[in-house]
């Protein structure tokens, strides 16, 4: 089974038309969509308009692939089970979003980690012919937290610690 998700905050007809359109490709695999509010009608591929959490993570443990909006929940939790995944960013400047940060995102993940993006249809096709022959990189698994180093970091850039400040006595 290939399990789509669009996220939970807005439709994306793009993404859900390109995979439509390139579902014969998977050779009869079942194809199911988390989707909701769009316009476009899917003649490929199974859709559902809400899926509860717990359902949400059985699809993703039990699909072959996933394809995802560049969601960074979903990324993660993606590279966690260490599935083969694609990501089909949303454009700002097709306001399918508010600015191009899953652009920002989806470029930066991809040198580090071997995110697999399609930005668009033809290279949605590309990716998936990758898949069906077994040569579709896994993203690299991240921790499922974040390091000690960064969360001090973190504190020490909100709180810091300095010697220069001088107390002011209260009158």
């Amino acid at each position: 089974m290939i399990f789509v998700t669009v996220g939970s905050q807005l439709p994306f007809d793009r993404m859900i038309q390109a995979v439509d359109e390139v579902a014969p490709l998977l050779q009869g695999k079942e194809v199911i969509a988390q989707v909701f509010g769009m316009k476009y009608q899917p003649k490929n591929i199974k859709t559902l308009d809400y899926i509860a959490p717990k359902d949400f993570r059985s699809y993703v443990e039990s699909a072959e692939l996933i394809i995802s909006h560049a969601g960074t929940g979903t990324i993660l939790s993606v590279a966690q089970l260490q599935k083969p995944m694609i990501v089909f960013p949303r454009l700002g400047k097709l306001k399918e979003t508010r600015n191009n940060h899953q652009i920002d995102t989806c470029v930066r993940l991809e040198q580090i980690t071997r995110l697999q993006v399609a930005y668009d249809k033809a290279q949605l096709e590309e990716k998936i012919k990758l898949f069906l022959k077994g040569q579709l990189p896994v993203m690299e698994k991240v921790p499922a937290h974040a390091s000690a180093q960064m969360l001090n970091s973190i504190r020490d850039f909100i709180q810091p610690q300095r010697q220069d400040i001088i107390a002011v006595p209260q009158l």
